[in-house]
């Protein structure tokens, strides 16, 4: 299952920027074009590529969300609040944020010049996003083991972007992966899954204010533009979700 639905007008996506832009002190610098708003276990509380969780890590993952929720709530309850709505009417289930665990977040990349001229060079080594099947929720095992029932099959994905580059943005999209399948392909980097899935089967284009959605664990990529312009920034809201019980759990 996959679908797009808006969620802010231009005047609201405005103010949601604009909110971020204010709370840059709460940024974690990732790279030198990429901050986060918000705690992500990803980048957080892995300890290898196989996704498995370093418990010794978690301390300071822990504290992070802990601190870093409460702001964002505060900040984007609007925000929040029509995530939950609409997320609900699509999926006719209800909807809401995980109290315990990190609260849906925001990736801010700014292109910088050195960047923008790297991505323009001809056969230039360039850091493609990765391909990948979304699998967060294997950092909270713990949290999920309250519930009764916990639909592991059909988990869901959401971006919902604020602000793209002038080339736009989006997904590469390929089939559905199976439950079962999914500790086997931990052992392929992205050459290995191109190899083996051939090329994406789908694009999704990203509008500002239109969040995008699927159900279900496809192998995905990054769109990545073929130029970029030093002004160029790309902010998006992610988050992902967990049916359980019943309620689908929003976290990151």
């Amino acid at each position: 299952m996959k679908n797009s639905v808006k969620i802010l007008d231009e005047h609201e996506r405005v103010a949601v920027v604009e909110q971020l832009m204010s709370l840059d002190k709460f940024w974690v610098k990732r790279s030198s074009t990429l901050f986060t708003l918000g705690a992500i276990a990803y980048l957080e509380a892995y300890a290898d590529a196989d996704l498995n969780v370093c418990f010794n890590k978690m301390g300071d993952f822990y504290a992070h969300h802990q601190l870093i929720n409460p702001v964002l709530r505060r900040r984007f309850a609007s925000l929040y609040q029509k995530i939950t709505s609409v997320l609900s009417q699509e999926l006719n289930a209800p909807v809401e944020l995980c109290p315990n665990i990190p609260h849906p977040g925001f990736q801010l990349i700014f292109t910088t010049k050195e960047y923008a001229q790297k991505i323009a060079t001809p056969d230039a080594a360039v850091d493609l996003p990765p391909i990948h099947v979304d699998q967060p929720y294997r950092a909270y095992s713990p949290y999920w083991d309250q519930f009764k029932e916990v639909d592991w099959a059909n988990t869901l994905t959401f971006t919902l972007p604020l602000e793209l580059p002038q080339e736009g943005s989006g997904l590469y999209m390929w089939s559905k992966i199976e439950l079962s399948e999914l500790d086997e392909l931990r052992r392929f980097d992205s050459i290995g899954l191109a190899q083996k899935f051939g090329t994406w089967s789908e694009v999704i284009d990203y509008t500002p204010g239109v969040m995008c959605y699927f159900v279900g664990h496809y192998l995905h990529q990054i769109k990545h533009p073929k130029k970029l312009l030093p002004s160029d920034r790309r902010f998006t809201c992610q988050g992902h979700g967990v049916k359980c019980d019943g309620v689908w759990k929003l976290y990151v």
